[in-house]
């Protein structure tokens, strides 16, 4: 852990590292939001995500303090919360990403404007964080219902959300995504 890193990011750190259930690739998403903190100097929270369509349970834990003795996790309606973060994530991304007749999975499609990433270069706890945040809560809640629901769903999302972090440094670091060109879907084809 960054020695520098504020308190809030130090806590999230802290209820991350508890998510068993995340597997490599929530490990790999954790890290890789970290850098991505670090490199953006630990913004104060007035860089903010847009709030459209984000799941309601984030401004209620907004409310409370974002205490995370009181995490929305025991009463999320999974199926419901999982779609309204879906719609949320969805709205976040580059044109070229979605699809309106089939909008999940998102297409691995990079933007010919990088600019078109803008709206997720937001570091902070009210950025970037806030979709990691959601992305724990899914897994918490899955493994407080003793695996009465499948992982693969939020599997997918951590995937998704892990490659656009890696995607949108590396293009303000000046270096297209590795291996990618700009409409390689092989990753990711739509029919998985």
């Amino acid at each position: 852990m960054d020695e520098s890193a504020p308190e809030w990011v130090c806590d999230a750190l802290s209820y991350f590292e508890v998510l068993e259930n995340g597997g490599k690739t929530w490990e790999e998403l954790v890290n890789t939001w970290q850098a991505f903190e670090i490199h953006m100097g630990y913004p104060d929270s007035r860089n903010r995500l847009p709030t459209a369509l984000r799941p309601e349970e984030v401004s209620m834990w907004m409310k409370d303090g974002r205490d995370y003795e009181k995490l929305p996790v025991n009463t999320l309606d999974l199926d419901v919360f999982s779609a309204r973060w879906r719609n949320w994530w969805a709205s976040l991304q580059p044109p070229c990403r979605r699809d309106p007749v089939s909008p999940w999975p998102l297409a691995r499609v990079l933007p010919d404007d990088t600019s078109a990433w803008e709206s997720l270069w937001r570091g902070g706890g009210c950025g970037f964080f806030l979709i990691v945040m959601c992305l724990a809560w899914w897994l918490h809640a899955i493994s407080e219902r003793e695996g009465s629901m499948p992982l693969k769903d939020v599997h997918d999302a951590i995937d998704d959300v892990l490659w656009v972090l890696r995607s949108i440094m590396e293009v303000h670091n000046g270096k297209r995504p590795s291996g990618m060109d700009r409409t390689d879907l092989s990753k990711h084809l739509r029919n998985d």
